[in-house]
């Protein structure tokens, strides 16, 4: 009789470890849905910086000092996973070696708010003395930088002529600031001549639109400024038979 108390025990426990088995399973339909665990929030996001200058540069005049002259800066921010454009309002940081972003105060660092994943400023020449050289513009968000190269140089074609020889014969003397390198001569009757200071001679009386244009390379960038001047000739007098 103990021996079949003890085997009817013996039943009852296993089939109470049997049925906690079956509860604790996975495979249970009564055992609580398992969930996976959330990502991890805050993980930094991988961005794409782009930034570009129009025009590439900034020609000054340094004799006026007028340091109006400028470059839009295009700054493009976008999530490099999913190439969409980051929230509005987010701030870049935009900073420039040359140059201000401001004609009334010097400004060379501001934060610019994103639109559409794109935000936009102007780099001014500066304000006098005007600073020249190659202004170095970067864009920075999160420690993801892009830079663009905008050259801030002067170049201003000017010329003076006078007549050596005779009235059909004229002397063009290049007076241009920013030294140009190249020079091309149109004299308005079909010729030209890329000489830096020629001699032209017309043909015959008349007056010709004549312009002037000088270049130079600058960090890879070509600038040029054109002028023009109208040259009137004249008929040599007629000499008088002397009486």
């Amino acid at each position: 009789m103990s021996r079949l108390k003890n085997a009817y025990r013996l039943l009852a426990l296993a089939g109470v470890l049997t049925a906690i088995a079956w509860g604790c399973s996975t495979d249970s339909p009564t055992a609580p849905r398992q969930t996976p665990a959330p990502p991890p929030t805050g993980a930094p996001t991988s961005l794409r910086v782009t930034i570009s200058a129009n025009p590439p540069a900034i020609v000054v005049d340094d004799e006026l000092n007028s340091g109006n002259e400028s470059s839009t800066i295009k700054v493009r921010v976008v999530d490099r996973t999913t190439g969409n454009p980051l929230p509005d309002g987010t701030l870049v940081e935009v900073s420039t070696s040359q140059g201000s972003f401001s004609l009334s105060a010097f400004v060379q660092s501001v934060g610019v708010a994103l639109a559409n994943g794109e935000a936009f400023l102007t780099l001014f020449g500066g304000g006098p003395p005007t600073p020249l050289g190659v202004a170095t513009v970067g864009a920075n968000l999160r420690g993801t930088r892009a830079t663009v190269q905008v050259p801030i140089d002067i170049l201003v074609a000017d010329f003076f002529t006078n007549n050596p020889e005779d009235n059909f014969s004229v002397r063009f003397h290049d007076d241009s600031r920013g030294n140009p390198t190249r020079f091309r001569w149109d004299f308005g009757d079909g010729t030209g001549n890329s000489l830096q200071n020629p001699i032209h001679i017309f043909e015959g009386p008349g007056t010709y639109v004549v312009q002037f244009t000088v270049s130079k390379t600058v960090a890879g960038v070509e600038f040029s400024d054109r002028t023009t001047m109208n040259i009137t000739i004249s008929e040599p007098p007629v000499e008088e038979p002397p009486p």
